[in-house]
């Protein structure tokens, strides 16, 4: 309430101002920069260091993982879904995961005290499952698939060994790993699939820009305004979400959506 009363107070305040008022307003700058003597005194400043990942004391509270987790990682055998639907490991002990995500070069970390340290963090701050994501790629630092020729089937032994590292550590702390097997991974001719040259071109982009043109056509907006997603080119035939049973094809926009959508 007391910002609308401000904000209406400031506009009226606008409105009443003379014709010469107005010009006068028009004239007034605001510094980029504010003025030195608004500056606090360096004095009274206090170092703030921000460093990479955060870190907590040995026998802290805060840091969960001393007293949350169970050491090491796997200790009570795999997972498994029980009848009921719950997860427990294979000596029944109840197992429940709380995750984060390491993606490119984050997995890849090339100096031990940056591995044991992104451990800790990870530990620390109550993770006990991390994803290690879009590393499927054949890219020094960031991937663990062979460069040179590109393979999806050969591993790279510094990519997979700093990988492996990071997992090793993060088990010590009773942190487990989920490893996204398909993520970025180039189309190859090795990997026999049907159509492989087609896929490679298509290179896992999805032609949103159809889906848009359809809905903003079923909203009911005139062809001007979805001529701009129909001139990006409709090359492929795509489901308009995954998993269709009842479906109609939409020729107009080479989309395949729920049948009476």
């Amino acid at each position: 309430m007391l910002v609308r009363r401000t904000l209406v107070a400031c506009l009226l305040s606008f409105a009443l101002l003379p014709r010469d008022g107005w010009a006068a307003a028009a004239d007034v700058t605001v510094p980029r920069d504010p003025p030195p003597e608004a500056l606090p005194d360096a004095a009274d400043l206090v170092p703030w260091v921000v460093k990479g990942y955060p870190a907590f004391a040995t026998g802290s509270v805060v840091r969960v993982g001393d007293w949350l987790w169970d050491m090491p990682a796997g200790k009570h055998g795999w997972v498994t879904v029980q009848p009921d639907g719950q997860l427990a490991f294979a000596d029944k002990t109840s197992a429940r995961f709380w995750g984060s995500t390491t993606v490119y070069g984050m997995t890849f970390p090339d100096k031990t005290q940056e591995v044991a340290r992104l451990a800790d963090a990870i530990a620390a701050t109550g993770y006990n499952l991390v994803r290690f994501h879009h590393n499927d790629i054949p890219s020094k630092g960031i991937g663990y698939l062979q460069q040179k020729p590109p393979s999806n089937s050969q591993l790279d032994p510094a990519g997979i060994d700093r990988l492996d590292h990071l997992a090793s550590e993060l088990f010590k702390r009773g942190v487990y790993v989920y490893l996204d097997f398909a993520d970025s991974r180039p189309i190859l001719q090795e990997d026999d699939f049907d159509d492989w040259e087609a896929l490679k071109k298509l290179d896992y982009v999805y032609p949103y820009h159809q889906v848009l043109g359809f809905y903003l056509e079923k909203a009911g907006l005139p062809a001007e305004k979805t001529k701009p997603f129909r001139d990006l080119g409709l090359e492929w035939d795509f489901y308009l979400t995954h998993g269709l049973r009842d479906f109609e094809h939409v020729p107009s926009w080479r989309l395949y959506v729920p049948r009476g959508f």
